[in-house]
């Protein structure tokens, strides 16, 4: 197998669970490209980890963006757009 190559095995072997309807569950560890991209192309269905570990943290991260927003920060694809335009400044109200 090429360099090129080399993951496209393992990757496609990640997905063949998706495939079957398993869901691909979000604790903000794990998350890979090969989960995201079965989301996307066989509509597997994605769960959010319920423990209370992962809430706290996700309460945390949103807390840190808010207070970034009501400070007037400007906040990558919070308060501006993703890639090119990226550099467009948007408001939320």
């Amino acid at each position: 197998m090429s360099d090129a190559t080399s993951g496209y095995v393992p990757a496609r072997a990640e997905q063949l669970p998706c495939r079957k309807g398993n869901s691909i569950l979000v604790d903000g560890y794990n998350l890979s490209v090969p989960a995201v991209a079965a989301a996307a192309r066989y509509n597997a269905p994605v769960t959010l980890d319920d423990s209370p570990g992962v809430r706290d943290r996700l309460r945390q991260s949103r807390d840190v963006i808010v207070a970034k927003m009501n400070a007037g920060k400007s906040v990558y694809g919070v308060s501006t757009g993703y890639g090119g335009s990226g550099e467009y400044e948007y408001r939320h109200e």
